[in-house]
Order: C-alpha cells, then structure tokens, then sequence
C-alpha cells in the first residue's frame, strides 16, 4: 500500500506543496490551542513533469493539504506545527513533510489585524519498489527544506472579514530521478492571497484566491492563479463581550470581574 500510494504522488515527478493558504492573523490566546486545515489547487510543484526535470509549469494538476496545530505562547504570539501533504483525488491526505513556525499578531488599532509569521520545514516524496526477497530499492526521490514568511492583514469585526496576505518562500531542492545524477538546486515561491474569513464564535472558514509565482537555478517557473479553502477551530479573539452585570440595587461586597485579558472572550 505504502508504494502505491508514493507512485500516485511521485506520477509525472510532483512535488506539491501549499503557497497561498492564510491563517487568521490573530492568535488562539495564551495557553490556548486551535486547529486549522486547508486544501489548496492546483499546487506549487517543486520539480518538473516527466524526467525532463528542467522544464517545468510551476503548477500541477494536483492538489495540497497542510493541517496545523497553534499553541498560545503568549496572548499574542503562537507556536505553529503543521503537516503538509497531497490530496489524492483532490480528497485523501497523503504526508509529504511537515513544518514549525511562530506567528505574532499585532495591533494596529480597532479596524484590522495585522499577523506576521515565520516557519521552517521539509516535504519529500519518493518511488520505491520490493522484490521478492522483500529487498527495497529506491528508485527516484524528491526532497525540499524550505522557509516561509507571511503577513495577513483581516478587517477586526464582523462575521465576514476580507483579508489580504503576503507571501515568500525560498527552497532548497533535492531531485534524483532514476537512472540519473542527483541535482540540487535553490527556488523561491511568492504569493498575494485574497479571502474572505467568515467567523463564528469558535470556528471559521476562510476561503481564497491566489497568485503565485515561482522561479528557480535550475529551471524557470512562472505565475498560476490558485484556489483553495481553510478551515480552523479558534475562538474569535474580537467577539464584543457581554456587558458586565451592574446591579440595579448595589449589593455590599459586590465588585464587577475585571474585563478578560486581550480582549474579547
């Protein structure tokens, strides 16, 4: 099953990974976690089609997945681990690599939300076949350590949000077909995504368009237009809090709970 399913993503020598995808550019708070989850397509492939490695359309016909995780370091600062993947049949997860980033919300005043964020991670695939001594041999591989950096601006109220975010994404390229030398090379992937995040009390869905372009030493990309869609399980830092209860008959010893720290609930 394993080998199977490394041909589906290594047929026509893919390696996708996710450009566009925008996390809210708040953070879950303090001690707190959230999840997220997003498909994007076509996707960013990090080598070309065929054995022809040096030519290449930037995009696949295939889409990603990254799935992350955030932890609250502090009320405005998280620790993002995420995994990335392909979706077979634009449907199944299959892992690819994974990640682990750090994102800072900063605030900008009462109309938007400013996030900026930094991660380093990997993604790699690989075709491999047993005989029937049960020997494996690898038969071509492709790997990338890579760097992301992002900013997301999101309008602050409301259950619909606009968002614009910014992306750049320098890789380190492995590529070893079969029967040929082992190439390295380095890339660089920038995106301009648009969205709009519909909120709710503790979930939200965010879908986007992107634009990408990708560039590399080895061979020269170009720009693609993508779609996609993220879904995340977060409390809205910016949810109005109820008005605090005021006795209209004061009650002795009675004093109103000091407001929540950060804001919101």
């Amino acid at each position: 099953m394993k080998r199977i399913v490394l041909l589906v993503v290594t047929s026509g020598c893919i390696l996708p990974i996710s450009t566009g995808a925008p996390l809210p550019p708040t953070t879950v708070g303090q001690g707190k976690v959230g999840f997220a989850f997003s498909g994007e397509a076509p996707t960013l492939d990090l080598i070309a089609g065929g054995s022809d490695y040096k030519t290449t359309y930037a995009a696949a016909p295939a889409a990603a997945a990254t799935l992350t995780v955030a932890y609250g370091l502090g009320e405005h600062t998280d620790l993002e681990l995420a995994g990335e993947g392909a979706l077979y049949y634009f449907l199944l997860p299959l892992p690819t690599g994974a990640s682990i980033g750090v994102r800072h919300h900063l605030d900008i005043g009462d109309t938007f939300d400013l996030g900026i964020a930094g991660k380093l991670g990997g993604v790699g695939v690989s075709d491999s076949s047993t005989d029937s001594s049960g020997n494996t041999t690898t038969r071509s591989s492709a790997s990338a350590i890579y760097g992301a950096f992002q900013a997301v601006l999101a309008t602050r109220q409301g259950p619909v949000r606009p968002m614009l975010a910014a992306s750049v994404m320098p890789f380190r390229i492995k590529r070893h077909p079969e029967n040929e030398p082992e190439v390295r090379f380095n890339g660089e992937g920038s995106s301009l995504t648009a969205g709009l995040m519909l909120v709710g009390r503790s979930f939200l869905a965010t879908p986007y368009v992107a634009v990408t372009n990708f560039q590399s030493q080895q061979f020269s990309g170009g720009w693609f237009v993508s779609g996609g869609v993220l879904f995340a399980f977060r409390r809205d830092r910016n949810r109005p809090r109820p008005p605090d209860f005021v006795p209209a008959t004061p009650i002795p010893g009675y004093y109103p709970p000091p407001p929540a720290p950060g804001g919101g609930y």
